[in-house]
Formats: C-alpha cells, structure tokens, sequence
C-alpha cells in the first residue's frame, strides 16, 4: 500500500458544536472591546485563497483534488463563522468592524498578500517566519 496523501483523521472537521464552542471563544476574546489584531494561522486556507490546487495543479489526481477541496471549504466555514460573529459584534459594540490576518502554509509556498471581505490572507512558504507589527 502505498502511502497516502491524506490520513484517517486529517481531515479537519466543522460540527455544529465545534461552531458554538468558536463563537463562545470569540466573545470571550472581544469582551473588552477590538484594541489587539485578530491573527488566524492555520494549516490550509479557506477556498477562496489562492492557489487554488496544491502543487499547481501538476501532480494531483482526483481524488487530491476532492479532499484538497473538502479541507478547504471547512476552512471556510470557519472563516465565514469567525467573521459574522465580528460583524455582530462590532454591530453591538457600536465599533468598527475588526480585520483578520489569517496565515496558511498548506501549498509551501509564498503567495502575495490577498484581499478578501477586506480581510488579509497571507500563503507562507517552506520555513516562512512572520513578524507581526
């Protein structure tokens, strides 16, 4: 057998209660208000980011094209979560909305900086060390 692209238990997974546990956490994080930046660093990144297939898209299959797809959208649940829970609560708090570094080094490899719902995301490379001013 040889060995595989993606393990047993690798495949991140988004319940419902693993959504309630998220926002708890968020509204823990924002009790006192947005002064500190809400940095995110993940293995992948959600959908959206670029690049769109790990390796370029020259040695992938199917079947890497469909779990690479699946860990992705659960990314981007999560980022769809951590976002409405934001705007609820800067709609609350009468503030302005708060910004999302999210960091990702799933593809190895840089990707210039991208914008998404006024969000930064932000592709790393192999051995990719950030400084956060």
């Amino acid at each position: 057998k040889k060995n595989p692209v993606y393990w047993d238990d690798e495949m991140p997974v988004f319940t419902h209660s693993h959504k309630i546990h998220l926002e708890s956490k968020l509204d823990d994080v924002f009790e006192f208000g947005f002064k500190k930046p809400l940095i995110i660093a993940s293995h992948s990144a959600p959908i959206f980011c670029y690049p769109h297939q790990k390796w370029g898209g020259s040695i992938v299959d199917n079947f890497i094209i469909e779990q690479n797809d699946k860990e992705r959208s659960v990314m981007g649940r999560i980022y769809y979560t951590i976002k409405d829970k934001i705007n609820q609560i800067s709609k609350d708090q009468k503030a302005k909305s708060k910004k999302i570094n999210w960091y990702y080094g799933h593809f190895h490899e840089r990707t210039p900086n991208q914008k998404f719902n006024g969000d930064l995301f932000h592709g790393l490379g192999i051995l990719n060390i950030v400084e956060y001013k």
